[in-house]
């Protein structure tokens, strides 16, 4: 498909989005980013219009430990 403008590449990229929350399983913001090959950025925006439009809902999910400041 050849996009002929910015708002094609945006409607594309945000059911790329969309697509990827098929079969139920949480995603995050970074984990949308590098399977799409998009910026965090990108997908930030993307998905809180998909919030705000009821598309998407975020959660909170359990913290892995993985990076941030310790707790103490």
């Amino acid at each position: 498909m050849r996009l002929t403008h910015s708002g094609d590449l945006r409607r594309t990229q945000r059911v790329e989005v969309v697509r990827s929350f098929y079969g139920g399983e949480p995603r995050t913001r970074l984990e949308l980013a590098n399977q799409l090959g998009l910026s965090v950025g990108t997908v930030g925006t993307i998905v809180g219009e998909l919030v705000k439009a009821g598309f998407l809902e975020e959660t909170t999910g359990p913290r892995t430990g993985g990076g941030g400041l310790p707790r103490g």
